[in-house]
């Protein structure tokens, strides 16, 4: 499986683990609610694997893609403690990817949700 990148303004194809991406996923299938301690723990696991970073956001992104609409917010607030505690790598690859994980995930929540995907993404644009 592969995903392209961008890189100096050139696609690269960036190999997704498959293995990697099964485990994430069945992980991320536990984050039903908003809980402290699986978010903390699928960013540590974020974090020991930010060399395949592209293969945990796109575990993400496809299971925001198919999860229902109540489950979405404790994911995004993944997203959110992802790029605030673990960062580095983390940030360049979502680097135009969030703005559509964004707004894909925004049109298929209701009011509450929006508003605080809203709150959210305000304390990513004043640190």
């Amino acid at each position: 499986m592969s995903r392209y990148n961008q890189k100096n303004g050139q696609q690269v194809a960036a190999k997704i683990d498959r293995a990697l991406y099964r485990d994430y996923r069945n992980s991320l299938a536990k984050l039903t609610f908003n809980s402290r301690p699986i978010i903390n723990e699928l960013s540590k696991k974020a974090e020991t694997h930010i060399d395949q970073n592209d293969t945990v956001l796109k575990a993400i992104e496809d299971h925001l893609r198919f999860t229902v609409p109540k489950h979405k917010l404790p994911v995004f607030y993944l997203l959110d403690s992802i790029i605030k505690n673990v960062g580095g790598m983390y940030i360049s690859s979502l680097h135009g990817r969030i703005e559509r994980i964004f707004m894909e995930m925004y049109k298929s929540v209701d009011e509450t949700v929006k508003g605080n995907m809203e709150r959210t993404l305000g304390t990513w644009r004043h640190g």
